[in-house]
């Protein structure tokens, strides 16, 4: 009887095992899909994401396109015109090249005189070929023709094609500014307005001689020094109105803006081009690990698979022995 009782209570504390281990094993098969089922998604991102970032390449990125239009030539302050650097160009070109900037030059100076210069006043000099020369060419387009980027990493002189495309530009967008109504009106108040005279007290110095040394006994100087003395002398300069500029300082403040705005613009176009291939450089690295990465999970979920395959045939087999013991 006690026996009995015995069997039955252990028969009992069996099935709560096996009830329990089932429980377990589906919890653990559940855990397993779902992390294979990650593993699986992660691979393929991983893998697809690093095959696009290796796909890039950082060669295909170019500098966009510096421009300057008309409206960015006429964008000026009231300040009057800077002082303009000495910059001398130490280019030698070839006959054709020679023929071509003496060209350019000429019209560049009738663009001066036919929009600018028949708005000066009575009493203005005009300037001559030479001075425009010295003025607008020689001094201004070498900052245009020799600009460097930050990430020009040699000195090397622009190619004639180069170098002729943007002088023409330049031309082309004075010539567009010099018909803007804007320009005009400038002109036009530069030619009826009228200077006033303006005194500024300047303070100088000049070399004066005296006595150093004088002799009481024959009384006579008998040595002399010099020294500097401090004075004030009044200049008087007929000034324009502010904010208005004559017809050559306005023609030389729209050059300086087109260079400087373009040159702005050049360096902001290399510095992005140069940070969106450094990306891309960054991306082809992170591309390849990512590869390696997906197959390195691709493998942890084919073990992971196995390990399933394991309960599965754990589970199977027990299925088996269940059947057989209802048979027996």
């Amino acid at each position: 009887m006690i026996e009995n009782e015995d069997r039955q209570d252990g028969g009992r504390f069996s099935l709560f095992l096996n009830k329990v281990e089932r429980i377990y094993l589906v919890m653990l098969r559940a855990v397993t899909l779902v992390i294979a089922t990650i593993l699986l998604v992660g691979a393929v991102w991983l893998g697809l994401s690093g095959a696009y970032k290796i796909s890039r390449d950082a060669g295909a990125v170019k500098e966009a396109e510096a421009k300057v239009s008309s409206d960015d030539v006429t964008k000026i302050d009231a300040a009057p015109e800077a002082a303009r650097s000495e910059v001398k160009s130490d280019a030698d070109p070839q006959n054709a090249e020679k023929a071509y900037v003496k060209s350019f030059a000429q019209r560049y100076f009738a663009l001066y005189r036919k929009n600018f210069e028949t708005y000066r006043q009575a009493g203005d000099t005009p300037l001559t070929e030479q001075d425009f020369d010295s003025r607008f060419l020689s001094e201004g387009l070498t900052a245009l023709v020799d600009h460097k980027t930050p990430t020009d990493d040699a000195v090397s002189t622009p190619d004639f094609a180069t170098i002729k495309s943007q002088l023409e530009a330049l031309y082309d967008a004075m010539d567009e500014a010099a018909k803007l109504p804007l320009t005009q009106e400038r002109l036009k108040t530069y030619k009826s307005a009228q200077r006033k005279r303006v005194e500024t007290q300047v303070n100088k110095t000049r070399e004066e001689r005296y006595c150093s040394y004088w002799g009481s006994f024959i009384n006579e100087c008998i040595s002399y020094g010099t020294r500097t003395v401090p004075y004030t002398e009044t200049q008087v300069i007929m000034e324009l109105p502010k904010g208005v500029l004559d017809p050559a300082a306005l023609f030389g403040q729209y050059q300086k803006n087109y260079i400087q705005t373009l040159n702005e613009r050049r360096d902001e176009s290399a510095t992005n081009a140069k940070t969106e291939r450094e990306k891309i450089l960054a991306g082809n690295i992170a591309g390849h690990a990512n590869v390696i990465l997906a197959i390195q999970i691709i493998g942890g979920f084919l073990v992971l698979m196995f390990f399933f395959l394991l309960i599965a045939i754990e589970r199977h087999q027990r299925k088996i022995a269940v059947t057989l013991k209802v048979k027996d």
